[in-house]
């Protein structure tokens, strides 16, 4: 009777053990146990930003998007919220730019932080930093097609203009 004892109490402090370390690796994983810092940023249009995208700064994983304040009107803002590792703080400066950026062509989306001069002051917890409106695909694709439709205008223009063999000199054909 006291192996089976023995048994059960390997087996519940096992997994007692497996469990604590289960809970550990997820919050490592969010860091839920390191030092944070909030900084805020404001965006006309999101661009596939949502609550939980990564936040980068200077190209390191640096956080992730905390909260999303809607604005209250048409013309207003929205304001992110953006928990970041306390150790890159140092990085970020009051004339920090915050851009949307992808992964690939159609990847995540997530915030970068761009780093700011040297000479400027490093950004106090919980103070916004400016941002550049996001570049949408869908805009670059229009821009690219109207682009392409004036390049073939003129290709249709120069291609009415040919050189004509017998006579050495350009003329209408």
């Amino acid at each position: 009777m006291s192996k089976r004892y023995l048994a059960v109490g390997i087996f519940i402090i096992a997994g007692v053990t497996l469990f604590a370390l289960g809970i550990f690796l997820i919050g490592s994983r969010h860091e839920a146990f390191s030092r944070h810092v909030l900084l805020y940023t404001e965006f006309a249009d999101l661009d596939g930003v949502t609550k939980g995208s990564k936040v980068q700064v200077a190209g390191m994983d640096g956080g992730q998007v905390a909260r999303i304040e809607i604005p209250r009107s048409s013309s207003g803002r929205f304001r992110i919220q953006m928990k970041l590792n306390e150790q890159l703080h140092g990085l970020i400066r009051t004339d920090s730019v915050v851009t949307v950026d992808t992964e690939g062509v159609v990847g995540n989306t997530f915030l970068t932080i761009h780093s700011g001069s040297p000479n400027a002051a490093i950004a106090q917890a919980g103070s916004t930093l400016q941002s550049k409106p996001p570049v949408s695909m869908s805009d670059l694709l229009s821009h690219s097609l109207g682009i392409m439709n004036d390049a073939d205008a003129t290709i249709k223009q120069v291609g009415g203009t040919e050189r004509c063999t017998r006579r050495g000199q350009w003329c209408r054909g």
